[in-house]
């Protein structure tokens, strides 16, 4: 129970994108986010997280770039835009998601780009 309550509580809090780096992301694979759209709520299950981009080498987390890819579970399919998704591992944040082309709208991309130039 005491778990259970821990995991609500950080489900709770909002969190700044920028205070999430890869290796949370990462250890996140294969678990459900909640994000809320206009229709209601719509659950995605992350697949991959992913160095990415120009910035793909290794860099210090400050400056990193990274894709997420998502899949669409459960709910209703959301068009391009900013959400606000939610784990119980890494909280609660706003992240901009862009369906990935599939008329089902059933995966999803989200590129975090911080690098300051190649």
């Amino acid at each position: 129970m005491r778990g259970e309550m821990a995991n609500a509580a950080a489900a709770s809090v909002s969190r700044p994108l920028g205070s999430l780096d890869l290796g949370e992301f990462k250890r996140c694979c294969g678990q459900k986010f909640r994000l809320r759209g206009d229709l209601g709520q719509t659950v995605l299950e992350l697949l991959t997280a992913a160095r990415s981009g120009p910035a793909a080498r290794d860099l210090d987390p400050v400056h990193e770039c990274f894709m997420l890819t998502f899949r669409r579970v459960h709910g209703a399919a959301v068009s391009q835009g900013t959400y606000a998704l939610s784990n119980p591992s890494v909280g609660r944040f706003a992240l901009f998601v862009v369906p990935n082309g599939d008329a089902q709208r059933q995966y999803y991309t989200a590129v975090i780009n911080r690098s300051t130039g190649v």
